[in-house]
């Protein structure tokens, strides 16, 4: 039973350490224009999956001054796969 214990214990504190290394690391990034960037793609596949755009027009969709096929293609397929 303390063995138990003491193991819930050090997986709490890991757990509690690996939040705050997380926490610590990319809150200074969230002030950052880009840090938003993935939320447009999974917004704009999720219109595709929705039927709303057709794929070319996803895919060669322009993000800022960039086409990001590739990525997109691939966010698709995962997004498929694992919802």
């Amino acid at each position: 039973m303390a063995a138990a214990l003491a193991t819930g214990r050090l997986a709490g504190a890991v757990l509690a350490a690996a939040l705050l290394l997380a926490v610590l690391l990319y809150l200074p990034t969230l002030g950052n224009s880009w840090a938003y960037d993935d939320v447009d793609y999974i917004n704009q596949t999720a219109d595709y999956l929705a039927g709303e755009h057709g794929l070319a027009a996803t895919l060669f969709r322009p993000q800022g001054e960039h086409i990001v096929a590739g990525f997109r293609l691939l966010l698709l397929g995962s997004l498929r796969l694992f919802g």
